[in-house]
C-alpha cells in the first residue's frame, strides 16, 4: 500500500500539493469478524425492471413517492407501503442524470437543462414551473436551503427562491461527478473515473455567499477513480476530542478509501485510511453512514473518525445511485449499472432505526424519543393519536423550553429547539393524561 501511494504520488504529484500521508493512525477494521445478525439490514421491498437503470432518486416531502431518473425516463414509485412498491408513471424525459426535492419543489437535470417543478397538487403530474438551460450536461444537483449547486463541466450556484425565475448566481470553472455541501463549503469531487495511475482532486470552495464562490483549498489523491463523497460534523459526544469536528469521506479510489479532518480547511488531515466495502454512493443519517453498492451500514458515533461497521444486505445487489436517500426510517436505493436489472430497493436498519436511548418509563403512546442534530431537535414516534407538550428543564431545575404541540397523529415527528447552551437537559414530555421524564444531551447552540 505505502510503496504503490509513494509511486503515484511521484510522477503525478503537482507542485506545491497538499502532502499525502500513508500511516494511518489506527488499525484496519477486520470488516469480516463484525457480523451481528441482531444490527443487520431488512429489506422491506423493490420494484425491478429490466428496461432501465436508475441514475438518481429523491423522496416526496411525506415519504409516499419517489422519483427517480434513468438515460431515458422519468419514473414514479409509490411507496405509501414500503413492503409492496409500484411503479404508477413512466414519463419519456430523454437522458436524465440529477434529481432533488425541497419541500413542494422538484428539481432534475435533462442533459444541460435543469427543470424546476411544483408537487404542490397531483404528486403524479409534476408541474414545470421553469427550465435552465447551462452548458454541459448537468452531473450533480447539491442543495443548500434556495440555492442549487449544479455541476454541469463548472460549478453554478443557482437561485430558485422564486422557482418560476430560477438566477444563475455565479460560477466555479471546474467540473465534479459529485458535491457535498456543509457549513457554507462545498467540496467538489472531480469529474470522471481516469486512469488508476492518475490523481483525483477535491475542492474545498466558501460558498457562505452564493454570488462569490471562492476556492479556500485543494488537495489531491493517488488513483484516478474516486467515486463518492460526503461530508459531516460530529456532534454526538460532547465530551468526544472530535467533537464539532467536520470530517470529509472520500471513497472509491483505486487504492484506497479515506476520510480527512477538514475542520480547518485550509489545513485538512488525513485521519483514516483503508478499504470499505460499497463505494459506489454514500448517504449519512443520524449517527449512521450507508454504502453501496452492496448497502452496508457502519455507525459514526463509536468511531467518529473512522468506521465501525454494524450491518449489511447482501441478498440483492442493491448498489448506485449516487446517493440513498432517506424517508420514514427507511434507507431508498436505485440501481445504475446497465448490465443489471434496474431496481428500487427499500431498506430499514433494524438495529437502531428506532433509537437505543428509549424513554426512562413506560408510555402508552410514545414508542421512542431521542436527539436530533443539525438542526437541533426533538425526535420522537407516537404509537397512537395524542395531544402532545413537552418541557425542558436544566440540571439545576430552572425550566429552559416549553412547547404545546397539540394533537399529533401516530407515526414520527420532529421538533426544533431552541439555541439553548450545551448540557444535559430533563425531558418532561405529557401525552394526553400521561407523562415520563427522561435526561437527554443537548449539544448545539451557545
Amino acid at each position: 500500500m505505502i510503496a504503490i501511494a509513494l509511486l503515484a504520488l511521484s510522477g503525478q504529484g503537482p507542485e506545491g500539493a497538499y502532502i499525502f500521508k500513508t500511516d494511518t493512525p489506527r488499525p484496519y477494521q477486520p470488516f469480516e469478524t463484525l457480523q451481528p445478525e441482531s444490527l443487520n439490514v431488512k429489506l422491506l421491498g423493490y420494484v425491478e425492471d429490466t428496461t432501465i437503470f436508475i441514475l438518481d432518486l429523491a423522496a416526496s416531502e411525506d415519504g409516499n413517492y419517489i422519483y427517480g431518473v434513468s438515460e431515458g425516463s422519468f419514473i414514479i414509485y409509490n411507496i405509501s407501503d414500503p413492503r409492496t412498491p409500484q411503479e404508477v408513471k413512466r414519463i419519456d424525459a430523454g437522458l436524465c442524470y440529477a434529481i432533488e426535492i425541497i419541500g413542494n419543489i422538484l428539481l432534475y437535470s435533462h442533459w444541460s437543462h435543469l427543470v424546476i417543478c411544483s408537487l404542490k397538487g397531483d404528486p403524479l403530474q409534476p408541474e414545470t414551473m421553469a427550465v435552465e438551460t447551462l452548458s454541459g450536461r448537468i452531473a450533480d444537483i447539491t442543495l443548500a436551503d434556495s440555492v442549487a449547486f449544479l455541476s454541469s463541466g463548472q460549478i453554478f450556484a443557482v437561485s430558485f427562491i422564486n422557482p418560476y425565475d430560477p438566477i444563475i448566481l455565479d460560477s466555479f470553472p471546474r467540473g465534479s461527478k459529485m458535491n457535498c455541501y456543509l457549513d457554507s463549503l462545498l467540496f467538489l469531487l472531480q469529474t470522471g473515473y481516469g486512469d488508476p495511475s492518475e490523481t483525483t482532486w477535491v475542492y474545498i470552495l466558501d460558498v457562505s455567499d452564493p454570488t462569490d464562490i471562492k476556492e479556500i483549498n485543494r488537495f489531491w489523491l493517488p488513483g484516478g477513480q474516486m467515486s463518492c463523497i460526503a461530508a459531516w460534523k460530529d456532534t454526538f459526544n460532547l465530551f468526544s476530542p472530535t467533537y464539532g469536528h467536520i470530517f470529509l469521506y472520500v471513497l472509491g479510489g483505486i487504492w484506497a478509501d479515506y476520510i480527512w479532518d477538514v475542520t480547518d480547511p485550509m489545513n485538512p488531515e488525513l485521519v483514516w485510511e483503508g478499504r470499505t466495502y460499497g463505494t459506489e454512493g454514500i448517504y449519512l443519517h443520524s449517527k449512521f453512514t450507508y454504502q453501496t453498492d452492496i448497502l452496508w451500514v457502519y455507525d459514526r458515533e463509536i468511531e467518529p473518525d473512522g468506521y465501525y461497521y454494524v450491518g449489511y444486505y447482501k441478498g440483492l445487489k442493491a448498489g448506485g445511485g449516487k446517493r440513498p436517500s432517506w424517508k420514514k426510517g427507511m434507507v431508498l436505493s436505485g440501481y445504475d449499472y446497465p448490465y443489471y436489472p434496474g431496481r428500487l430497493a427499500i431498506f430499514q436498519f433494524s438495529g437502531d432505526t428506532v433509537p437505543t436511548d428509549t424513554s426512562d418509563t413506560t408510555s402508552h403512546y410514545i414508542d421512542w424519543v431521542r436527539t436530533v442534530y443539525g438542526p437541533p431537535g426533538l425526535w420522537f414516534s407516537l404509537s397512537k393519536e395524542a395531544n402532545v407538550s413537552f418541557s425542558l428543564y436544566t440540571a439545576t431545575g430552572a425550566k429552559a423550553y416549553q412547547k404545546d404541540l397539540g394533537l399529533l397523529e401516530p407515526g414520527p415527528h420532529m421538533v426544533g429547539l431552541p439555541d439553548l447552551r450545551p448540557g444535559i437537559y430533563v425531558l418532561l414530555m405529557k401525552t394526553n393524561e400521561e407523562s415520563f421524564r427522561k435526561n437527554i444531551v443537548f449539544t448545539g447552540g451557545k
